[in-house]
Formats: C-alpha cells, sequence, structure tokens
C-alpha cells in the first residue's frame, strides 16, 4: 500500500515527502523505506499518536507544508487517470486547495460531495 502512492508523487514530480502514520507502523515504514533515497525521494515521517483522521494528520504536515502548496494521497487510494493535468492546473492557479472527485456507480459506498445549481461544491 505505501509504494502506490510514493510511485504516484514520483511521477507528478514531487521529490519531498512527509509520511504520516499512526504509531503503531511508523518505525515499519522507516525501516522499509529508509530516507527515500532508492525511491529518488526525500522521505520525512510524523507519527500520528492516536487515530485522529485526516485533518489531525494534516495538522503534522503543517511544518513540513509551510506556505507551499502540496498535494496529499491516501495510502488506500486508487487513481485510475493521470493526475499530471490536475496537478498542474493546481500549481498554476491561485486557488487554495483542489479536491479530486471520481463519479462512482456506488456513491453511498463512500463520501458524496454535493454541488450547487452553479457546479460548485457545498
Amino acid at each position: 500500500m505505501i509504494y502506490y502512492p510514493l510511485e504516484q508523487m514520483q511521477a507528478l514530480g514531487i521529490s519531498q515527502v512527509l509520511l504520516i502514520s499512526g504509531k503503531g507502523h511508523a518505525g515499519h515504514f522507516l525501516e522499509l523505506l529508509g530516507s527515500g533515497s532508492d525511491f529518488d525521494l526525500s522521505l520525512s515521517y510524523e507519527v500520528q499518536e492516536e487515530a485522529g483522521g485526516i485533518a489531525q494528520a494534516l495538522s503534522l504536515a503543517e511544518d513540513f507544508v509551510g506556505n507551499e502548496k502540496f498535494v496529499v494521497i491516501l495510502g488506500d487510494n486508487i487513481f485510475e487517470d493521470d493526475l499530471g493535468s490536475a496537478m498542474r492546473s493546481f500549481a498554476e492557479s491561485d486557488q487554495l486547495a483542489h479536491i479530486l472527485l471520481k463519479e462512482v456507480h456506488n456513491p453511498k459506498s463512500y463520501g458524496v460531495a454535493c454541488f450547487d445549481e452553479s457546479g460548485k461544491m457545498v
């Protein structure tokens, strides 16, 4: 599950990666991946001490990210489409965030995004 998101980041030209993991797995990732040099990446690590969800995990990235734009890829996200054009669009925009969505046959099994009449997510 860890190799796929790292490969996606490499393909997007991202070279500095912060891996956030629960304390029960952090040492395993460090031992497996080390500094990231075998993957042409510079890896940093943060430990999420308790199950606090994605918002808490993102708060652990605050110092790593600073005021730069950043990409979040969860370990269990699989992408069928090339993310390059979305990444370039985001990098070149003044927008503070882009959220990528995919239409699926069974949306109630996942999070469901809602849009207003103008197509803006609400």
